[in-house]
């Protein structure tokens, strides 16, 4: 899927897995070292896009990073 954050009021856009779903919450992983950390940080709004063969869906919304140790280990 096609992940997309902010920086200085730009969009940037990278590919990301979805490591988990629980309802309605996407799970993805990235290290603190990286720029999307950074930017997300800065600034949460992200919006998704995914294609299935003709179908695309887009999402928006918030990266939170408050993650239940269980989880985190799950991934």
């Amino acid at each position: 899927m096609a992940f997309a954050t902010v920086e200085q009021d730009k969009p940037k856009i990278r590919v990301f897995q979805i490591m988990k779903q629980e309802g309605h919450t996407l799970y993805f992983a990235t290290s603190p070292h990286k720029e999307v950390y950074r930017q997300l940080q800065e600034n949460p709004n992200i919006e998704l896009l995914a294609m299935d063969g003709n179908v695309s869906v887009r999402v928006t919304g918030r990266a939170v990073f408050d993650v239940s140790d269980d989880v985190a280990r799950e991934i």
